[in-house]
């Protein structure tokens, strides 16, 4: 699976949509749920535009795998499509249940930093 997920976002980051899409059906059917699968085929609906499709998928990796990873990209979904508040409100929550997540601090920094 970790190969193959390689792969994938290879293959997406070079637009080669037939190979990202026969690793993606190969992944779904190994580990449908996995959230790594779900974060990609995420990050592939708002290639194609569809932002709304890539936070839904984002929340769904985020609710099964809360980690910093899965809150990295569902913010980054959501602020994509304008819900900057929405993307701060989680990084909040997410520092009150985990103080010690440097690089949330870090993000959180870095957007107050270049909104203000």
């Amino acid at each position: 699976v970790p190969s193959r997920l390689a792969l994938a976002k290879m293959s997406l980051r070079e637009n080669d949509s037939e190979s990202f899409t026969e690793h993606l059906d190969k992944l779904e059917e190994l580990v449908p749920e996995n959230p790594d699968v779900l974060l990609l085929r995420a990050a592939a609906a708002k290639k194609k535009g569809d932002g709304d499709s890539a936070v839904k998928l984002a929340e769904r990796a985020f609710a099964i795998s809360p980690d910093t990873t899965t809150l990295l990209a569902l913010s980054l979904h959501k602020e994509s499509m304008g819900n900057d508040v929405e993307a701060l409100q989680l990084y909040q929550q997410w520092l009150e249940q985990n103080p010690e997540d440097i690089a949330v601090r870090l993000v959180i920094a870095n957007r107050l930093g270049s909104a203000g």
